[in-house]
């Protein structure tokens, strides 16, 4: 009497499970994500060259900012907030592609205006520093002696005594 085996599942390579994974149209649309982001990285490379390469004074700047910003990248508040929007996409049934990318592109985007602003904020305050030079003197040479005449006073009377 012969006994009936049960059948055995062929072992799938890994390369066929990760194609497996996704639909034609996912990976086409992954595709374009990973390609923009290497887009973005050799355009910031080369930017990166092209003034370290006129101003060797800020390549340190560029390198060191690049890694404060890769470290930044996985900060608990950005984990959580890409982790919480997959998992609300997964509860509603659709598939959370990109989710890290639109968030760090906006994130991005965001740093980006708000350093625009800055640097605008800063020529236009710079150009008339001229005009506010004395008056922040005066303001600064009164604070300072105002602190200086309020620490002599607290300290001039005798130990121990109390005013009544």
């Amino acid at each position: 009497m012969a006994v009936d085996a049960p059948p055995t599942s062929v072992p799938q390579r890994p390369l066929a499970r990760l194609v497996g994974l996704f639909t034609p149209r996912e990976w086409a649309k992954l595709g374009g994500l990973y390609g923009f982001i290497a887009f973005l990285h050799v355009l910031g490379w080369g930017l990166f060259v092209g003034v370290a390469s006129r101003y060797p004074a800020f390549a340190g700047a560029g390198v060191l900012a690049y890694t404060f910003g890769l470290r930044h990248a996985f900060d608990a508040d950005h984990i959580s907030a890409i982790d919480d929007t997959t998992r609300f996409m997964l509860q509603k049934g659709k598939r959370p592609l990109g989710v890290g990318f639109f968030f760090s592109l906006g994130h991005s985007t965001i740093v980006l205006a708000l350093s625009f602003g800055l640097a605008i904020a800063a020529r236009a305050v710079q150009s008339r520093i001229p005009e506010w030079q004395d008056l922040g003197g005066t303001i600064g040479a009164i604070a300072v002696s105002e602190s200086i005449a309020s620490f002599a006073c607290s300290r001039s009377r005798p130990a121990g005594s109390s005013f009544a």
